[in-house]
């Protein structure tokens, strides 16, 4: 074959060549490229145009302004209380009380600690009050026992429907060998029959002369703690807790499901860790001259005694009961029956049932 014919022949297959190669390479890019699309369609229709229109107005004109922006916090601080009237918290130093009087009914709620020098804390005056403490504390550094930390109808004005729950109460009296008093004469207190439908709740109260100190109130999940008189007066407490008190610890009508216990310091009078008509699922323990529970009906309990004379359980009906003492003195006494009760220092009745040795 002549040698152009040869030449031609081969630009002939390069060419051939060079364009099946790019037809290849043309196929695999469109398919890539309509499977990018395929895949991508769902976004890009979600997505909107990609140069859509400028809204109204500028950046710089939409931002609030700092006024606009304060006024939004005061206002969703004052949302947050729900409605409440806010008592606010004493700052700097102590203040002579009372520093808050409620006056009116509704709902109160502390927007920080308070502190005084003497006298009440705060006073209410009105029925049909709900006094939230929002877990701050009431104190006073009152060198003598003075006032109280809460002291509810001061005028006797048969006050009714008064609530206060969730805070902190406390003063300056400390025991070592003896009481030493200072700060508040009473955590809460209220006229004696003068006041109904008395609640408190979630309180903590220390180092007082009395803790809790209204005969009608109902008491439920307080804790008092370090006190030289009485821990708790009220008609029904449940759930809660005395520690280190100088005179009887609980002393209601109605007491479940509470521990307490006494120093008895009082040896004038008789005292215990828990005295009441009815006691069920208690345990109280009776330091020095006092019973550990001292009742009618006793139910459920369990108590240790500590002196020689006195026992750890004294009641009418007393059943189902452990108690604990000094040999020298029965551990239970039951004035009518002690039904399946257990006691190592021996038990005192006139009629035993189900087991009571």
């Amino acid at each position: 074959m002549p040698i152009g014919q040869t030449e031609e022949k081969e630009r002939t297959f390069i060419f051939s060549s060079q364009t099946v190669h790019r037809f290849m390479k043309f196929t695999l890019i469109t398919t890539a490229l309509m499977l990018g699309v395929f895949a991508i369609t769902p976004a890009s229709q979600a997505a909107g145009p990609l140069d859509p229109s400028a809204g109204p107005g500028s950046p710089a004109t939409q931002m609030p302004s700092l006024v606009e922006i304060k006024a939004a916090i005061d206002a969703l601080a004052t949302s947050s209380l729900n409605g409440r009237t806010p008592i606010p918290g004493t700052s700097g130093a102590a203040a002579a009380g009372p520093a808050f009087t409620i006056s009116a009914p509704g709902s109160y709620v502390l927007t920080g600690n308070i502190a005084v020098t003497s006298g009440d804390a705060i006073r209410i005056t009105a029925s049909s009050v709900t006094l939230d403490l929002n877990g701050f504390t009431i104190s006073s550094n009152s060198s003598g026992l003075s006032g109280a930390a809460i002291n509810i109808d001061p005028g006797a004005t048969s006050l009714t429907d008064v609530h206060v729950k969730n805070g902190h109460v406390r003063g300056n009296t400390v025991y070592t060998s003896s009481w030493l008093d200072g700060g508040f004469e009473w955590g809460v207190k209220a006229a004696p029959s003068t006041t109904s439908a008395i609640s408190l709740s979630e309180l903590r109260i220390t180092r007082c002369g009395s803790g809790i100190a209204i005969p009608s109130a109902k008491v439920d999940r307080c804790a008092v703690e370090s006190i030289h008189h009485y821990g708790i007066q009220a008609n029904d407490v449940t759930n809660s807790v005395v520690e280190r008190c100088g005179e009887t610890g609980i002393l209601a009508s109605k007491v479940s499901d509470c521990t307490a216990d006494t120093l008895g310091t009082d040896l004038v009078s008789i005292h215990a860790g828990i005295q009441a008509n009815n006691v069920a699922r208690c345990t109280a323990t009776a330091k020095g001259q006092a019973y550990g529970i001292n009742g009618g009906v006793v139910t459920q309990c369990s108590a240790t005694s500590t002196s020689s004379t006195w026992a750890a359980i004294n009641g009418k009906v007393v059943s189902y009961c452990l108690g604990s003492s000094p040999s020298a003195v029965n551990a239970i006494v039951a004035d009518t029956s002690a039904i399946g009760c257990v006691a190592a220092q021996g038990i005192s009745s006139p009629s035993k049932h189900l087991g009571t040795p």
